[in-house]
């Protein structure tokens, strides 16, 4: 998950070792006391006596995958340090307690209040006493109802401790053994925010240092200040900034109360604590509540050097010849005090990241990152001195009697120092020369030397010698798998001889090595057992209850793939590279497989179909599966069987599966189907279902489609009253219903407002937006089939379609957030940023960006769909939302398109195109990228980019703007080079895209382009238009394609109301609309119309023959009037006009057909229209003409249409 955010999320707890016992904290609250030689526990000690509370499920949310991480472990892993240190002094240890917390208004509200105890380490974790606590309990007590900030410091007999006390900061010193106060010194009196609303203050952890009879105090409040300890008083104090930065809202006062301030986010980049270094009189500080890092003199508190920014720095590792140590994220480095300038800087190996806090030694400084792999550098000059990798998680370190302990989020390990180890060996060695466990750290030694062939002897002399020994076995196998990993052809046979007793996660992992040696080597169908083996393991895990969550494999430190994928896809790859022969034994193989899963649990049988789904054997049990959970209802299940089979490759499954995702619901049929709901509709009016009428037609057969007349359209009634509200946002959608009915949306709020093709209002889906969906720029939803995906600015989430339609509640599957993806919807993080750019062809075109970070929301492939965050791809499973796998190791800037299960990453800044496989996120090839383009959408293989020539135009040289810029269009398709097309336009052209599909450009010599970039096809036309346009909108309905033009030639009348500033759903209108068939791009009029300072609801039914537009104007006396236009998409001609007619709210449009009468109901204004199409002639009119103030313009241009590219 923390590659999954492209960031890095440290560890907050750390071990303490006392004598031979090492004391860590748990992620339920509990002490661990281990014995250092065999890691036993020893004994325990919990704060409350049991275990806390770890996991919390939320019951709308089904993520398919591991649970959501309760806020408490998230606080005690990676977000508070005090809670997972404490202090010994050799006979005790110290630890402070967690404060009981509330929610409220989408807070955790700590007591304020919190207790250090002393415990006894030779009494195995007795309580010996405890101070602190609630006011009504302690009553007169001067450390009732304190906050210790965290744990103290063993000094003298004393412990030195910083708490909160009253509102005030105060050093309190107390009696090591019995924990009475001994004296205590005010350091600073936060007024910015009272503590038990602070969680970014309480989350450090706060612990003084005593130097040359100075105390350092770190108070987490913005200022760090110095205590004379002989004279118990303030020696020096120190303010900083302590805003670091990130979103802020305005303090409020109530009472005698400040609260409010900045948003915490725990999981945000910062230092790791209060880290304070002394060393040559030099006080290096880095405040967790800052960005920054500074050094004082000692004595007198001077600056030293001032405020640097900390950039990726996690925490400072030393203070060293005048210099300040920094580890980053990605790197280390070390800045020259004096000169403020950076000696040296190393970035870590691989495109590691930190793991974890690592430690200072006489042989340099160790640093632990990522992939187990742990390098030590030399603090004087950087240089990366020794690098090891290890088989085990790494986090923050601690060296002690030549054993290297880490404590990661998930276990403590210990590891023998080199040194250390090849002395005890050599030892031992001498003493006996067939000490097996010698032998084995003999070999390890040699394994981390890279030298496998020499281990792999050592463990074989040392399994002659004791054929049982478990430790002996596992390492051989680990040895000849990075042997196979090697030389597969020479470690193979030993992987034979060793594969019936390698057991248990291993094993997965040898067969896994097994399987991708058998590949390489072209031995497709040994793969292909191997693969099955797995399979084995998987379900024969699954039905032994042993673990039903998906298991992530971690290639290397940029990729990491879910197992199953990984299974399924490298089964498929297998077979598709096997000979004829070899697919003969694969099939049967699969046959049994098929014959097997017959006879199990309708989980694990799918399961098993989901590996296997791809062959032919198994495609007649999909069909089947299928078909019954349709049946059930289970229309999103059904989906995650069929649609890879329907999207794939060629087979004799594709077909039935097809007409399987075709096949209408109930709530296609009565809600989506074209002749409206079989429900009264929202005006009062019924639908128009004559009781008369045949049954089919009564029944709502989903196949009736509506005959609109093409006679006049006449006026039933106008009608005074209320409108009701068109509330919400219109939503752009993607649809790949397989032929079911298309629907629009609108987002209100928290409320998904679903409307048919006939504008009626069919449902309402309760969604729970996040905290920080600040701007709907980015809203938008991609539909496949009963499954919606909505795309917000801040989060994805997956939807079902019927599930909410039925209920209005519980339609979230599974949710997925951009900003942040390790938190959950309320955690507070940064806000996207959208940058628009705008463009010289009349397009505005955002880009997402959070902390630097460019976000994307990629292609929905066949079988996952593909984000971007910063430098991180990440494929998601989107019926479950499961992550699928992550690849890290990217430019932000890329740009993404698909082809079947293919994705193309173009990366310009590398010069390369990276062809990755969407199943598991293999990649597949590379190839070279030439020329740098501006990126503006993607559509299926095909990229649009563009890039702008300065041209000399008007105003002068240097001036750039976008009227004085040629764009160039570049549509190319990265999986076909031949696929290029380069358009160089005329300055002032515009272009226009709808859902991703359709791109239509429109040039001022007359050039209409349209462009439909699913089937290929370009038409192009020499059409009448309008000097110095502004922009074009396209929408469709149904078949047409509609393009509306606005011209800025002229200034609007003063009288005309400005709707798209009430609204973005309207869109001006002022000059030629155009007709275009969908399906051949021929024009539909004899000409274009021209509607002239109107306005385009966009929400209008796209079922409707007719499009609407109209305006308001007012008058002197703040009176209204509407005028209203239908135009028949058919011909372009006039169908209605109602002119200058009173009314009240221009606000709002919302149009209703009933195609069964022939009626369409238009509420505009607090006026409500019903008319009706008829067929009563109409005498011949012209092309629509209307709206247009001053003298009619002619045509310069006659329709000419022809073809190009075929």
């Amino acid at each position: 998950r923390e590659a999954q955010a492209d960031r890095v999320v440290l560890p907050r707890l750390e071990p303490l070792v006392v004598g031979n016992t090492v004391l860590a904290k748990t992620t339920d609250a509990e002490v661990l006391a281990i014995d250092l030689d065999t890691g036993l526990a020893k004994w325990a000690f919990y704060q409350n006596a049991a275990p806390a509370k770890l996991i919390s499920l939320s019951s709308s949310v089904i993520t398919g995958g591991l649970p959501d991480v309760a806020e408490t472990l998230q606080s005690r892993v990676w977000s508070s340090s005090a809670f997972g240190r404490f202090t010994s002094d050799g006979l005790r240890f110290y630890y402070v307690t967690e404060e009981n917390v509330s929610h409220a208004v989408g807070r955790r509200i700590g007591e304020g209040y919190n207790r250090l105890q002393g415990i006894s380490i030779p009494a195995e974790g007795k309580i010996l006493w405890q101070v602190g606590g609630p006011p009504d309990e302690l009553g007169d007590d001067p450390l009732a109802g304190a906050y210790f900030l965290g744990a103290p410091l063993p000094y003298g007999g004393e412990l030195y401790c910083i708490a909160e006390v009253n509102g005030e900061t105060r050093l309190v010193v107390l009696d090591a053994a019995t924990g009475r106060l001994r004296w205590s010194q005010q350091l600073v009196h936060p007024l910015y925010r009272q503590l038990r609303y602070d969680p970014e203050r309480k989350s450090q952890a706060i612990t003084p240092i005593v130097v040359d009879g100075i105390v350092i105090c770190p108070t987490g409040a913005g200022a760090v200040v110095a205590v004379d300890l002989q004279m118990r008083r303030l020696l020096w104090g120190v303010a900083y900034d302590a805003d670091r930065g990130g979103n802020s809202m305005a303090p409020f006062r109530r009472g005698n109360l400040i609260y409010g301030g900045r948003e915490f986010n725990p999981l945000a980049p910062s230092w790791l604590d209060p880290g304070c270094i002394v060393e040559g009189g030099v006080v290096a500080f880095s405040p967790p509540e800052s960005h920054i890092f500074f050094c004082l003199d000692l004595l007198t508190g001077d600056m030293v050097l001032p405020p640097q920014r900390r950039e990726d720095g996690r925490y400072l590792a030393a203070v060293r010849n005048g210099r300040v140590v920094v580890v980053g994220e990605r790197r280390a480095l070390a800045l020259d005090i004096a000169s403020q300038s950076v000696a040296w800087e190393t970035g870590y190996p691989d495109r590691s990241r930190l793991a974890g806090r690592g430690l200072m030694t006489e042989r340099g400084l160790l640093i632990p990152l990522s992939g187990g792999r742990l390098i030590r550098i030399d603090a004087d000059n950087g240089e990366v001195l020794e690098s090891t990798v290890v088989d085990r998680e790494l986090g923050n370190l601690v060296v002690y009697r030549g054993n290297l302990l880490s404590l990661s989020a998930a276990r403590i390990a210990a590891f023998y120092t080199r040194d250390y180890l090849q002395e005890e060996v050599e030892r031992r060695l001498a003493a006996n020369p067939q000490d097996t466990w010698a032998l084995n750290q003999q070999a390890q030694v040699a394994m981390a030397d890279g030298q496998i062939d020499r281990a792999f002897g050592l463990l074989n002399r040392s399994l002659e010698l004791n054929p049982r020994d478990v430790d002996t076995r596992f390492l051989l196998a680990e040895t000849v798998m990075q042997g196979m990993k090697k030389d597969f052809d020479k470690y193979r046979g030993e992987a034979a001889r060793l594969r019936d007793f390698v057991d248990g996660a291993q094993r997965f992992r040898f067969l896994q090595w097994l399987a991708l040696g058998s590949i390489q080597a072209g031995e497709h169908a040994a793969a292909f057992a191997h693969l099955v083996d797995l399979v084995h393991q998987r379900t024969g895990a699954m039905l032994s209850g042993i673990s039903m969550r998906p298991m992530e494999m971690q290639i290397d430190d940029s990729y990491a793939v879910d197992t199953d994928a990984w299974l399924a896809t490298q089964l498929a790859r297998a077979y598709a590279h096997a000979s004829p022969q070899q697919r003969e034994q694969m099939d049967a193989l699969v046959v049994r497989e098929m014959e097997v899963s017959e006879r199990l649990i309708a989980p694990l049988r799918r399961q098993v179909l989901r590996y296997f789904g791809w062959h032919a054997a198994a495609q007649p049990q999909t069909l089947e599966t299928a078909i019954a959970l349709l049946d059930a209802g289970d229309s999103i299940v059904a989906e995650q069987l069929l649609v890879p089979l329907a999207l794939g490759p060629p087979s004799h499954g594709r077909t039935p599966a097809r007409a399987l995702l075709a096949r209408p619901s109930t709530i296609d049929k009565t809600q989506f189907g074209p002749r409206g709901r079989i429900v009264p509709s929202i005006f009062g009016l019924d639908n128009g279902l004559d009781p008369t009428l045949p049954p089919d037609l009564r029944g709502g057969a989903e196949d009736w489609q509506p005959d609109w007349p093409t006679g006049r359209l006449i006026e039933l009634s106008v009608a005074q009253d209320q409108n009701p509200f068109s509330v919400g946002l219109q939503v752009p959608v993607r649809f790949e219903r397989f032929g079911r009915p298309e629907f629009q949306l609108r987002l209100s709020g928290d409320t998904l407002l679903v409307f048919n093709q006939n504008g009626e209002d069919v449902g309402h889906i309760s969604i729970d937006r996040a905290s920080a969906d600040s701007s709907d720029v980015f809203v938008r939803a991609a539909v496949r089939g009963s499954l919606l995906i909505l795309e917000t600015s801040s989060e994805v989430m997956g939807i079902d379609l019927y599930r909410g339609l039925q209920t209005g509640q519980d339609a979230l599957i599974w949710r997925q957030s951009l900003m942040n993806p390790t938190a959950g919807p309320r955690t507070p993080f940064g806000m996207p940023n959208p940058t628009p750019v705008n463009t010289s062809f009349g397009v505005q075109i955002f880009h997402r960006e959070s902390n630097g970070r460019r976000i994307l929301v990629g292609p929905l492939t066949n079988s996952t769909l593909v984000l971007q965050v910063g430098g991180t791809l990440m494929g998601l499973d989107p019926y479950t939302g499961h992550q699928v796998w992550s690849r890290s190791g990217f430019d932000d800037r890329i740009r993404l398109s698909h082809r079947g299960s293919e994705v193309a990453i173009v990366e310009p800044s590398m010069g390369r195109t990276v062809f990755i496989d969407a199943r598991d996120g293999m990649v597949l090839r590379e190839e070279k990228h030439a020329g740098y383009w501006e990126h503006w959408f993607s559509s299926g293989p095909w990229m649009v980019d563009y890039r702008e020539q300065q041209t000399a135009a008007a105003g002068g040289a240097g001036i750039h703007s976008a009227s004085t810029l040629r764009p160039t269009l570049l549509i190319w398709n990265p999986f076909d080079d031949a696929q290029r097309h380069v358009l160089e336009l005329e300055r002032g052209t515009r272009a226009g895209v709808l859902e991703d599909r359709y791109l239509v450009i429109l040039q001022p010599t007359g050039n209409l382009q349209f462009w439909d970039l699913e089937t290929g096809r370009h038409v192009a036309h020499q059409a009448e238009v309008d000097q110095d346009l502004n922009d074009i909108l396209v929408q469709r309905f149904g078949g047409t394609l509609l393009i509306l033009s606005r011209a800025t030639s002229e200034n609007p009348p003063s009288r005309v109301l400005n709707l798209d500033s009430i609204s973005r759903d309207f869109h001006p209108v002022n000059g030629w609309v155009y007709a275009l068939d969908v399906q051949t791009g021929k024009m539909l009029w004899d000409r274009p119309a021209g509607l002239f300072w109107m306005y385009y609801p966009k929400n209008q039914p796209r079922n409707s023959p007719y499009v609407a537009a109209y305006r308001i104007e007012s008058t002197r006396s703040n009176l209204a009037f509407l005028t209203l236009v239908l135009l028949d998409l058919r011909n372009g001609e006039l169908a209605y006009t109602a002119r200058r007619m009173p009314v009240r709210s221009p606000s709002h449009c919302v149009m209703e057909l009933r195609p069964v009468s022939h009626t369409i109901s238009i509420a505009v204004g607090g006026r409500t229209f019903l008319l009706r199409a008829t067929d009563e002639p109409t005498p011949p009119q012209p092309v629509a003409y209307f709206g247009k103030i001053g003298p009619a313009r002619s045509s310069t241009h006659p329709f000419q249409s022809f073809d190009l590219f075929r």
